[in-house]
């Protein structure tokens, strides 16, 4: 819809959609910086604004989550916000104990995790 300009929120111009997006690490300047984030690395992050279409962002370390290897690059894109949108229907509505990664998926839902709580928190 956001790339039709059909949006609801956050349509001024200039406008650059996209709350997701994988990319890589160009350069860094956290201190202290987690072991992952080096230049090369490729992260993925859940933004809280539109913006994750553009060619290079500025972000909080605490928005990034390392993209593991052998993740395609294509699914990690797509996971932070189906999973979050997921794991927000599962926590509001039902049992707690749902919303736990099921063993059979615990690798790709553990990472999505992080993404989405950082999304959801902050942190």
């Amino acid at each position: 819809m956001a790339r039709k300009g059909e949006c609801i929120f956050q349509c001024r111009l200039p406008f650059t959609p996209g709350y997701e997006f994988v990319g890589e690490v160009v350069d860094h300047h956290a201190d202290p910086a987690p072991p992952w984030l080096v230049a090369g690395a490729r992260v993925a992050a859940c933004l809280t604004r539109m913006g994750g279409y553009r060619e290079y962002a500025n972000l909080p370390v605490r928005l990034l989550a390392p993209v593991p290897d052998g993740l395609d690059t294509l699914a990690a894109a797509a996971l932070p916000l189906d999973y979050l949108t997921a794991l927000s229907l599962l926590t509001a509505t039902a049992e707690p104990a749902l919303a736990t990664p099921c063993s059979s998926t615990a690798r790709p839902a553990a990472w999505a995790t992080r993404c989405a709580n950082s999304a959801l928190t902050g942190a």
